[in-house]
């Protein structure tokens, strides 16, 4: 299983006194158990342009947080991502009976999250994009931890949903006010690099390409991908016209047609030597 190294992003940058401008993305589809299944589809992030994310917190205390944890193994047999809200968290969730255990997703305290604090290495472990997945599925529209797996931050980017990092203090902190005022909704400015919650202001750091990739709306690679269509036809028109390593109309060395098999080598390494 591959494994990833815990990736603390750049410092936070002192946050300045510039005025939202829109973009806010407004988190409010967090689901329990019972109700995942009939809203998870809705749950997919749609903006182009991320730049501040507004909703209720929940917190996942503890390090090292790994993705069969956000999503067990068993449950990677799908081929598509429908429904993957329901399996977030799943055996930290529901007993083997079904019975729930009491865990943070499930709280109607926490009812409607979208933000997510956590601790340190969040997201470690095999780099499966269905933990991302999962959460966002969920209703999860940014998470806020001490530090990130990298393939896991990145597997969040090419999904929209922003990862950025605190200080241990002023995750300790957010966590105590999730804690005392449930209700209470924060911002993830992704313009200001700050989050805002309950009056108080946290700076964090953020992956200076990954910042760039929300704000300028290049965040999807598959659309971007999609919007350039026409050059993509251009390039593989010209590789398709060219084919040196068929047609030799490239200079270099001439590349013998299949050996027929009556005559020729009985072997790939004798078919090798022959085109030396």
């Amino acid at each position: 299983m591959e494994m990833q190294s815990a990736m603390v992003f750049q410092d936070a940058k002192k946050a300045d006194d510039a005025a939202d401008t829109g973009g806010t993305v407004t988190a409010k589809s967090g689901q329990t158990a019972a109700n995942a299944d009939a809203t998870c589809a809705d749950n997919v992030v749609t903006s182009k342009f991320i730049q501040n994310i507004r909703g209720k917190c929940v917190a996942i205390q503890g390090n090292d947080v790994d993705t069969d944890r956000i999503a067990p193994a068993r449950f990677l047999k799908a081929i598509t991502f429908e429904g993957f809200g329901k399996i977030a968290f799943y055996d930290e969730r529901f007993a083997a009976d079904g019975s729930a255990k009491g865990h943070p997703f499930d709280s109607q305290l926490h009812a409607g999250a979208g933000i997510l604090l956590a601790n340190r290495n969040f997201g470690c472990g095999s780099s499966r994009e269905h933990a991302p997945q999962a959460l966002m599925r969920w209703g999860i529209r940014a998470i806020v931890a001490e530090s990130f797996a990298s393939i896991f931050a990145d597997n969040c980017t090419a999904i929209g949903l922003p990862t950025v990092t605190v200080a241990h203090n002023r995750m300790e902190e957010m966590m105590a006010l999730c804690e005392q005022n449930p209700e209470a909704e924060a911002v993830v400015s992704l313009e200001r690099m700050q989050v805002e919650y309950c009056s108080r202001k946290f700076p964090f750091g953020q992956d200076a390409s990954q910042r760039s990739a929300f704000l300028c709306g290049r965040w999807d690679s598959l659309s971007e991908l999609m919007e350039g269509r026409k050059q993509v036809e251009k390039v593989a028109k010209a590789v398709e016209e060219c084919k040196p390593w068929r047609n030799n109309k490239k200079a270099g060395p001439s590349v013998p047609d299949k050996p027929k098999i009556e005559n020729g080598p009985e072997t790939l390494l004798d078919y090798r030597r022959s085109v030396k």
